[in-house]
């Protein structure tokens, strides 16, 4: 029985049902033919433009590219994918980028006077960026101007801090902010910068030394931005002296810095002066504004001991930037002792797992409310 065959003026010969030719052969046949007219050339990539003219729907192959290009939108059209635009003037450009390649602009974006964001893109699927690379992040967040009225399921970032809002509470409240501190922990117990001196008992006068140590490191601190404070500082002091008459002291304190004319107020809860980290001891509090909170201090004795400080506040930068330096100083003075020598040194320990985290909360210094507080 001879097989039927039906030609088609678009695709020629199609095989049809219990058709014993070359499955293969056939659809190569109809590619070719497909590739005959002009739409389907325009999607084999063989002519430049097809659908209409320019300014109109219409997909563009260049030499290098191609891209989809809506200029009109139809309210009736759906589907799992949905290209629109806002004019005519700048339409949408959906740009697929070889991998490996570097591109100077996003992947997504609107083409006209000048490149825009696209309006929206609906995933309805799980979000999968690219591998980051040391050059490249998988993802990045444009600042911008946070939304007037809050939406609930959003991200915002203003260019300081990000913002989330899990929930709408009566239109204007439940925008959160969203912590990123910057955290130093400390692996091993660290020994730090040792003050010495000693006195003879010729010549009369007095020997000093004093050294400061900056624990965790230094952090960085924008201007005319507000941060937040948290730490466990955990402290091990040994202070010795020797001599019978004149001076001789050792000490070592705990203190901050912070760029010029910053503004700060840490609560400290310290407890001072322990056997060991798990003895207790009975803790106190005071307010740290500037200069330093008294670690310990000895006069012709020896002391060895822990100190505990919990540290908790709010530092307010003013129109200059600069460094935050958590730091311990230590220092001893010694004076001349005719009958004999007279020494000092002073020296801490910063133990295991002490650590600070500092976050930014907001790029101003004046009254903060995020949440929509009244």
């Amino acid at each position: 029985m001879a097989t039927t065959r039906t030609t088609n003026s678009l695709a020629g010969t199609v095989p049809q049902l219990g058709d014993t030719a070359n499955i293969e052969t056939a659809f190569n046949a109809y590619h070719d033919s497909l590739a005959n007219t002009s739409t389907g050339a325009a999607v084999l990539g063989r002519s430049n433009t097809f659908g209409g003219a320019s300014g109109s729907n219409q997909i563009i192959k260049t030499a290098n590219s191609g891209y989809l290009e809506l200029s009109t939108v139809n309210a009736s059209k759906s589907g799992l994918f949905v290209i629109s635009t806002d004019s005519a003037s700048n339409p949408i450009i959906f740009r697929p980028i070889l991998a490996g390649t570097t591109q100077s602009s996003s992947d997504f974006y609107y083409s006209g006077t000048a490149d825009r964001w696209v309006s929206e893109v609906q995933i309805y699927s799980n979000l999968v960026t690219r591998p980051g690379t040391s050059s490249q992040a998988p993802l990045t967040v444009t600042s911008g101007t946070n939304l007037t009225n809050i939406v609930a399921g959003t991200l915002e970032y203003d260019g300081n801090v990000f913002y989330a809002t899990p929930k709408v509470n009566n239109t204007s409240y439940g925008r959160g902010l969203v912590t990123t501190p910057y955290v130093f922990i400390e692996s091993a117990d660290t020994t730090l910068t040792q003050s010495s001196a000693l006195s003879t008992g010729s010549g009369g006068g007095t020997s000093t030394d004093s050294d400061t140590s900056i624990i965790f490191g230094s952090q960085y601190l924008a201007a005319s931005s507000t941060y937040m404070i948290d730490s466990l500082i955990m402290v091990y002091h040994n202070l010795q002296t020797q001599g019978a008459t004149g001076t001789i002291t050792a000490s070592a304190t705990l203190g901050f810095t912070v760029p010029s004319s910053s503004t700060v107020s840490f609560d400290v809860i310290k407890t001072i002066d322990v056997a060991t980290l798990t003895t207790s001891g009975t803790p106190s509090s005071e307010i740290y504004n500037s200069g330093t909170i008294t670690i310990k201090s000895v006069s012709a004795s020896d002391d060895t001991g822990y100190s505990i400080f919990r540290v908790r506040g709010v530092i307010r930068t003013s129109t200059t930037a600069g460094l935050f330096n958590p730091v311990i100083n230590t220092a001893v003075v010694v004076s001349n002792d005719l009958a004999g020598v007279n020494s000092a040194t002073a020296q801490c320990t910063l133990q295991a797992n002490s650590y600070i985290t500092v976050t930014p909360i907001s790029g101003t210094v004046g009254d903060i409310n995020i949440g929509g507080w009244s």
